[in-house]
């Protein structure tokens, strides 16, 4: 039986990518931070390791041992209002910990090791849907320290046997999704009119469950060896849309009005709230084609699993 390590088993990807990877019969060692909320999944297959913070983990020998492939999901990511001098720690636990781990997996002489980075290493914004051959550009210090690790990453492997493959995911949605869209979620339950009915952005999104398998494949077939890919659903959905599909979700109805875009920009300026409502106005499109193609992975409908499957825990 084939061994994965996976890092932030507990999390939200994590727990669909654990899921995966013992329906396809692989045994699973699940890094996880702590024990607490979290329920590991009742089979002999799977064994979870509580570290704390990975960033305080000295010698990842041990866990690396016997595993044919290591999954990297544990990172650090922005928390709203969070203080300008805690920005140095995205370096540290998305950069410093990650190559520390990769340095075990050549040790322990795994097989290949999946980074999953972001696609927000390409920027915050996208005139076209981002390509692989685009330069990045980040912008966010959570991005620009997962670009910081690809880079690392790519040079230590460079000189090894173990294979790396590089994951830039869209926005993730799913069932107890965090962050934006469980805010958004909450907002379009309340059954308050929202001015966005003339919103014309663009967005890729990625489903939880489509993202797990993905990622299964990118460690078993041979073609995504050294490979960097963007990843998504393939259908690209607009903003209104979205709104329209997480209220369907919900049971609900959403009450979408035209507004003028450069007003509410103005009024968020105003407000101090500029990112949270570019984060609804912008356009952010990847172009997934390259890993389908070389994966063999079919493009899903977003709009359709958004309103089956989004539903809050």
């Amino acid at each position: 039986m084939k061994r994965v390590l996976v890092t932030g088993a507990a999390g939200f990807v994590g727990r669909a990518t654990v899921e995966e990877f013992l329906n396809q019969g692989w045994s699973v060692r699940g890094v996880v931070r702590e024990l607490s909320d979290f329920t590991p999944p009742p089979t002999e297959a799977f064994e979870y390791i509580p570290v704390g913070d990975i960033a305080d983990v000295r010698n990842w020998d041990n866990y690396c041992e016997g595993c044919n492939v290591i999954v990297h999901l544990a990172a650090r990511a922005h928390k709203t209002g969070e203080r300008e001098d805690n920005l140095g720690k995205f370096d540290r636990v998305n950069c410093s910990a990650s190559v520390a781990l990769a340095q075990a997996a050549i040790d322990a002489g795994v097989e290949r090791f999946i980074f999953v980075s972001s696609a927000g290493v390409m920027g915050d914004f996208s005139k076209k849907p981002f390509t692989e051959a685009d330069a990045p550009a980040p912008v966010s210090e959570y991005a620009k320290s997962k670009l910081k690790a690809e880079i690392a990453l790519t040079a230590l492997f460079k000189t090894s046997a173990v294979e790396l493959t590089i994951l830039r995911p869209t926005l993730i949605y799913g069932p107890g999704n965090p962050g934006n869209l469980d805010r958004l979620l909450r907002l379009l339950s309340t059954g308050i009119p929202l001015p966005f009915g003339g919103v014309a952005s663009q967005r890729s999104l990625l489903n939880v469950t489509n993202f797990a398998r993905i990622i299964f494949q990118a460690a078993v077939q041979p073609v995504a060896a050294g490979r960097v890919y963007l990843v998504s659903d393939g259908e690209d959905i607009s903003t209104p849309q979205l709104m329209k599909s997480l209220a369907i979700s919900i049971g609900r109805r959403a009450l979408l009005f035209p507004f003028p875009e450069w007003v509410m920009r103005l009024v968020a300026s105003g407000l101090g709230k500029q990112q949270e409502v570019e984060k609804i106005l912008g356009r952010h499109q990847v172009d997934s084609s390259l890993l389908r193609s070389e994966l063999g992975i079919e493009a899903i409908s977003t709009t359709k699993h958004i309103e089956e499957n989004q539903t809050r825990r």
